[in-house]
């Protein structure tokens, strides 16, 4: 295992300030203050605010990508695709509810109050883009063969598989946060969801 470098250590602290404190405590000042450096040095890695939310979002979302296909990859003979990706995806963010929260939730609450600057460059939605299509593209073919479905039809299905699972744990995150536990074990929902994912209908 390589031994972590500044740009990985500036990433680092500003993942945490994201955690704790929400993406509009994250200035390069506070990264260099928690660091014990100059700005200078953080815009010496990382030109700018958008830069830096990539280089901490991007790696979270191509693991997430990583897993799902790696599940699809590995299956057994039998074993239904859209089961197991739905399993895939809920298991590996509710392995770490505080990385879910910064890709998905931190971006969508700094909108909400307002700040009007864009967090991410332009450049940062196609790069996603390809990564979720990645993973559409292999689910999408077993889909085809599994349930007879069309190119376009089982493209959509992948689509509708992922965010459901999203849902699913955004419900489980936000139990968490408020430490009010759902009605129903997390595990017994996934495989509930897993269930219906599975049908041909």
């Amino acid at each position: 295992m390589r031994k972590p470098n500044k740009r990985d250590k500036i990433v680092e602290v500003a993942s945490n300030i994201v955690k704790q404190q929400g993406v509009a405590a994250l200035t390069f000042e506070a990264v260099a203050k928690d660091m014990g450096v100059t700005k200078q040095a953080i815009i010496y890695y990382f030109s700018s605010k958008p830069k830096l939310l990539e280089a901490m979002f991007l790696p979270h979302i191509e693991a997430e990508a990583a897993a799902a296909i790696q599940c699809l990859q590995s299956l057994s003979s039998g074993e239904n695709a859209a089961a197991a990706f739905s399993r895939a995806i809920i298991n590996f963010h509710l392995s770490d509810l505080d990385r879910f929260r910064s890709m998905y939730l931190a971006p969508q609450l700094e909108a909400q109050k307002g700040i009007k600057s864009k967090l991410l460059d332009e450049g940062f939605a196609g790069r996603v883009h390809e990564v979720t299509s990645g993973i559409y593209d292999v689910l999408s073919s077993f889909l085809q063969t599994e349930m007879g479905l069309t190119l376009e039809a089982a493209r959509r299905r992948a689509f509708v598989l992922h965010t459901n699972a999203l849902g699913l744990v955004l419900m489980q995150s936000l139990a968490d946060a408020i430490d009010d536990p759902l009605a129903h074990d997390v595990e017994e929902l996934t495989a509930s969801l897993a269930e219906m994912v599975a049908s041909k209908v």
